[in-house]
This record gives structure tokens, sequence and C-alpha cells, in this order.
């Protein structure tokens, strides 16, 4: 879903996910494409906040 919305949407400078999980997927997909793309998650258990 994000390579679609990356191809549709050149100009993309924050993707906002539900929760640190997605985050942390989109971060690896977008990491391994090499695009420069903040990522922002919305859970923060205290796991997620101490990595």
């Amino acid at each position: 879903m994000t390579e679609n919305f990356l191809q549709m949407y050149k100009d993309v400078y924050t993707i906002f996910a539900q929760n640190e999980e997605m985050a942390l997927r989109e971060e690896c997909f977008l990491y391994r494409r090499g695009r420069h793309i903040i990522v922002i998650g919305f859970e923060g258990t205290d796991e997620e906040v101490a990595s």
C-alpha cells in the first residue's frame, strides 16, 4: 500500500502510522528503497520508547 501511495504522490515528507509496529515496518520499507521520509507512530509502549 505504501509503495502505491508513494508512486501516486511524489512529494511525501511524513507518514503517520497508527501504531509503533506499523511505523517500524514503514521505516524498514522506506530505508530499503532509499527514501528519506519521517515516520511517526502513536502507541509509545515502554519498550518502544526505550528503543
